[in-house]
């Protein structure tokens, strides 16, 4: 093979997500961050666009975007798009009402709470939550959100009664939003936990060699203390 000299190119795309995905925020947010940083480290030349969702998925199917920075595993997707390792956990958790006494430890415990009681859940609009919330799904009304703000604005109001929303993006909005923070209350325990995902576009021909890259530096990235060093200069929360 010739000898290549320059640094492949990966095509990044993203929608606002925050404090993930965001060109309002240090180094793009935390996922864009952590994503670029291992990939650089792993030999490509990341350049990264914020488009909506929608915009993403039609991306990688044409090959115009190569990689999308942050997804949940499903199915579905993984015939369309190749996973990476998750590089990050979402924690999603309960926003309610404080004088709701809605409260639980374990998923089945907060699917027996709600059962028959009419609640309304806000969710965003085109997120794949994976195999529990379907099985949650049938048991409330959901109401669909673009943006974190209405959504809890609309708990805080009485038009939706609880809010499923990464712990992180609940904390920080509700630290932004004190008018709003002052009705509610975040349930501690997490409903639904899942792996941020980076996905290749398999219009890539070396789809599978980026991902094993990937995977293989954040691995190296973990044991060096590189990878904790960027968690903590966005000072990103674990749950207890």
């Amino acid at each position: 093979a010739e000898y290549k000299s320059e640094t492949p190119i990966l095509k990044m795309a993203g929608h606002a997500w925050e404090p993930y995905i965001s060109n309002q925020l240090p180094a793009n947010g935390l996922a864009v961050n952590l994503v670029t940083a291992v990939l650089t480290r792993a030999g490509y030349q990341v350049e990264m666009e914020f488009m909506p969702w929608q915009r993403v998925g039609e991306g990688l199917s044409t090959g115009d975007v190569d990689i999308s920075v942050g997804s949940w595993y499903n199915e579905t997707r993984a015939k369309e798009l190749y996973f990476t390792d998750p590089y990050l956990t979402n924690e999603l958790v309960i926003v309610k009402r404080k004088q709701d006494p809605l409260n639980f430890n374990t998923p089945n415990e907060f699917k027996d709470y709600i059962d028959s009681k009419g609640y309304r859940l806000g969710v965003f609009k085109d997120y794949g939550y994976g195999e529990l919330f379907d099985e949650i799904a049938p048991l409330v009304s959901l109401n669909y959100f673009k943006y974190c703000t209405n959504m809890l604005r609309d708990v805080a109001t009485k038009k939706s009664d609880i809010a499923l929303i990464d712990h992180w993006t609940a904390s920080n909005s509700l630290k932004n939003n004190e008018n709003i923070a002052d009705h509610l209350e975040v349930i501690p325990s997490a409903l639904i936990s899942l792996g941020l995902h980076v996905t290749i576009s398999l219009q890539r021909e070396d789809h599978k060699e980026i991902a094993l890259a990937f995977n293989k530096t954040l691995k190296v990235m973990k044991e060096d203390g590189s990878y904790n060093k960027i968690l903590s200069k966005h000072n990103f929360p674990t749950l207890k």
